[in-house]
């Protein structure tokens, strides 16, 4: 949601920066938006953040939505060509963008246990094939996940001519992908897209932190309801309830506070008192 003339300006920073410092090679040039103060002109004010000067995992992003004259380019490929000294067969005026890409990362761990690395065997991995969306795993179904490596299971490149185009195609995605055997973000990567501030592009650099924790206050008020509501103690001895199958690490507000407490431990307390 930046205007045409913002984007050039930050486009050209990024190349006049390159060439003021002379340099050759693959990088990314990261800047940030400050929608709520003004810059210069109609634009709101922007700020340059750091250079990476590498291959990024990114990568892909650029490679869809970058067209020269007319055909993809391959960073990869660009990048060997210019360590072997050889030159570009393009200029800075052949470079056209096209359209709206989101990459998504499809990652091995489990959003409910604060982002926790899940490790164990990839039992299936079925990868469905969407017109637009461009995949990238460096895993199979069967292999095993180790908790000593990045978590990656894949990445998911949606391209479209619109960004709600493009938005919609990685929902489609997520929601044909099957992973079975461990625990993935597959899911929660599947709601945050279909937020309205996503939708709409009204978000900030602390809005996923934000709406994850109060849906995960969300879903736990249930269970919380449910224990404080003394239904255990209402039923009759004969009928009691085994809480002990309950998820002993399911965490839920003290009762009258906010403060999260594992029920495992809230129930022992239960016990002690009486």
């Amino acid at each position: 949601n930046i205007s045409q003339h913002l984007r050039q300006t930050i486009q050209t920073a990024a190349v006049e920066f390159a060439r003021n410092i002379k340099y050759q090679g693959v990088g990314t040039w990261e800047f940030i938006v400050d929608r709520d103060r003004p810059g210069r002109g109609d634009d709101p004010a922007w700020y340059f953040m750091e250079i990476n000067p590498r291959i990024q995992v990114e990568h892909p992003v650029t490679e869809e939505q970058t067209k020269v004259k007319q055909t993809k380019v391959d960073i990869v490929g660009l990048m060997i060509d210019i360590a072997e000294g050889r030159k570009l067969g393009f200029s800075q005026e052949d470079i056209q963008p096209s359209g709206h890409t989101i990459e998504a990362r499809v990652y091995a761990e489990d959003p409910r246990r604060g982002f926790e690395a899940s490790s164990g065997k990839l039992d299936m991995l079925h990868i469905p094939e969407i017109d637009g969306l461009r995949t990238e795993t460096g895993v199979s179904e069967g292999d095993k996940i180790s908790p000593w490596f990045d978590p990656t299971i894949l990445k998911a490149i949606a391209h479209g001519a619109t960004r709600e185009e493009a938005r919609a195609k990685l929902i489609e995605f997520l929601s044909q992908l099957e992973i079975t055997g461990i625990s993935s973000n597959r899911e929660f990567l599947i709601e945050l897209l279909g937020t309205a501030e996503f939708q709409s592009g009204h978000v900030t650099t602390t809005f996923i932190e934000k709406w994850w924790n109060n849906k995960l206050k969300e879903r736990t008020r249930g269970l919380a309801e449910f224990i404080n509501g003394g239904v255990f103690t209402q039923l009759p001895p004969s009928r009691r309830l085994a809480v002990e199958l309950l998820p002993q690490d399911v965490s839920t507000p003290r009762r009258g506070s906010d403060e999260p407490i594992a029920y495992s431990t809230y129930r022992k307390e239960i016990l002690a008192k009486r």
